[in-house]
């Protein structure tokens, strides 16, 4: 099977593929998460790199691991840790756990005078975006969830793990928990009955006694909410210019196609087809003040040419767009993007004889009601280059992403910069065999940028500050699925970032991963029936869209809102 985000190679294939790939059965639970360890713990030496053996030697207990989340003792210990916020803990106690927990996965500081009787109420406080209180009096007539926190009266906090329902009609169920400070191996249970968690800390047989009080549980997760009702649907890019104004664009067997959500559901709007051809449609952006949308792509009349169409606030219009490759060789518009003075932009690449892809980036000209071609220089030393993704911050900050190749030489990811006037080559990697797919901007000092790298390919995440420049973030090597190619990211604040892709080689999975201002986070999405592939993700006001698709020789349109 052809990697799927090697999207030029679609355009060579015939139409329909016939499905020589089995489908699947649903995954009966998620890919186990990996989350990762503290920043602030030290290791003594190799051979213990566990519980901040560099701040304690070897004196710790590893009681246990979640998700390598790791419980740690002894029990009774109290020295005090310092979490990068400046609050201190005391290491191995329960709160010490649970603050820890809250800031890897959610990006949430620890606070200080909260005891573990008032982690819930004062997380729920202080985070309210992030995380509500259930009151544990068994009137939701609900369990909690899988990573929700409980607090005890009895001063005591603890993380649910599990939850094995007994009794759905009559709310029975019993819950795993981790916790410090209390049982020896740093796990117990817990009995909900008649809705309500029962028992003392550390005491799984106690069904008498109230001592928890509430159990936090996060605002947001993924959901489903791809459209209906459609046949060989692909989408290739997402666009948010608010929580209730989304796009989302691909290709709806040879045709070009877009879906629009303003909150109540998608609708489909298909751009007019340009001939008895395939159209693909890989790029998608639109304005927050106005909902000025546009979307690029191409099209193969005999050679393949750009495709472009403008919003008019009913349909799709096409539009012009340069194509300068010639001898009927290949072009492409991979990415859109506006600029804060309304300035729309196209990404892409386009065929010179005898040197290869060259990089195109085009700009709407109202006056000549085309997607002008802009002068790219390539590369020092290189000889060929590809853009996939295009963004901006401001009319004179802007970023496109791809690789480059020096003659007979591997793919290099490579970085350009847009100051206003002229486009330059802002940085070049040295792997092998490396590309970016998507770019996102935060600020005119901050942006990312996604996609993979080596033999075989291994994710690659570059983050740019005006500080330090492009930097290559390592910080989730260790925790990634095998197989993990990211595709796309999507930003609206330094603390909301989002990656979607997918995992696995064989069946894929979706792949979603966030940056909460502190750390990289795996996200499960909900559980897909066949090979599934995410290729755009959008982000606006703390909500996400990632979208893609389901199968491959009939594949049907798949988005996940996470709000």
């Amino acid at each position: 099977m052809s990697k799927p985000n090697k999207r030029k190679l679609l355009l060579l294939l015939a139409l329909l593929i016939v499905g020589t790939l089995a489908t699947f059965v649903p995954r009966s639970q998620a890919h186990a998460l990996t989350y990762p360890k503290p920043s602030w713990w030290t290791y003594s030496d190799s051979s213990h790199q566990h519980c901040d053996s560099g701040h304690f030697g070897n004196t710790y207990t590893l009681l246990t691991t979640w998700n390598g989340l790791e419980v740690c003792g002894p029990v009774g210990t109290n020295t005090s840790v310092t979490f990068p916020n400046g609050v201190g803990e005391g290491e191995w106690q329960c709160v010490e756990l649970v603050a820890r927990y809250l800031l890897i996965v959610y990006g949430a500081p620890a606070l200080s005078n909260t005891n573990g009787d008032q982690v819930v109420a004062n997380y729920a406080s202080t985070y309210s975006s992030l995380f509500t209180s259930i009151t544990n009096d068994g009137n939701t007539h609900a369990f909690p969830k899988v990573g929700d926190v409980l607090s005890y009266s009895t001063v005591h906090t603890a993380i649910i793990t599990g939850i094995t329902v007994t009794d759905q009609t009559n709310g029975n169920a019993t819950l795993n928990l981790i916790e410090q400070n209390a049982s020896s191996n740093g796990t117990t249970t817990q009995k909900v009955i008649g809705w309500k968690i029962k028992g003392g800390v550390d005491d799984p047989n106690d069904t008498g006694s109230d001592t928890v009080s509430a159990w936090l549980t996060p605002k947001e997760s993924w959901s489903t909410v791809s459209p209906g009702g459609t046949t060989y649907d692909k989408i290739y890019s997402m666009a948010a210019a608010s929580t209730t104004s989304v796009w989302a664009a691909g290709n709806e067997g040879a045709n070009p196609v877009t879906y629009y959500d303003n909150g109540a559901g998608w609708t489909k709007y298909s751009p007019t087809a340009q001939c008895s051809c395939n159209h693909y449609l890989y790029g998608i952006a639109t304005i927050p003040a106005s909902g000025d949308t546009w979307t690029v792509g191409a099209y193969t009349p005999s050679n393949i040419k750009t495709l472009a169409y403008h919003w008019n606030g009913t349909s799709w219009v096409h539009v012009t767009s340069d194509n300068p490759a010639s001898n009927g060789y290949s072009n492409y518009l991979y990415g859109a993007a506006i600029d804060s003075s309304g300035g729309v932009w196209a990404a892409g690449s386009y065929w010179l004889t005898g040197s290869g892809y060259q990089p195109l980036i085009e700009k709407w000209n109202s006056g000549t009601s085309n997607f002008d071609k802009q002068t790219v220089p390539l590369p020092s030393g290189q000889v060929a280059s590809e853009l996939n993704g295009v963004a901006f911050s401001s009319s004179s900050n802007g970023w496109a992403v791809g690789d480059a190749n020096a003659s007979g030489g591997s793919d290099h990811w490579v970085i350009y910069h847009y100051d206003g006037t002229s486009w330059s080559s802002n940085a070049l990697g040295s792997t092998n065999y490396a590309t970016l797919k998507s770019v996102a901007v935060v600020s005119d000092s901050e942006a990312w940028a996604v996609g993979y790298q080596g033999s075989p390919s291994k994710p690659l995440i570059l983050h740019y500050t005006s500080a330090n420049g492009w930097v290559e973030d390592t910080s989730f090597n260790s925790y990634y699925p095998s197989g993990t190619y990211l595709n796309s990211v999507g930003t609206d604040a330094s603390n909301d970032v989002w990656i979607a892709g997918q995992y696995g080689g064989g069946p894929w999975y979706p792949y979603t991963m966030h940056y909460n201002g502190y750390y990289w986070v795996q996200s499960n999405t909900p559980t897909v029936s066949s090979n599934s592939y995410l290729e755009g993700v959008a982000v606006s006001s703390g909500d996400a869209w990632a979208g893609g698709y389901i199968g491959d020789s009939n594949p049907t349109p798949l988005v996940f809102q996470y709000s």
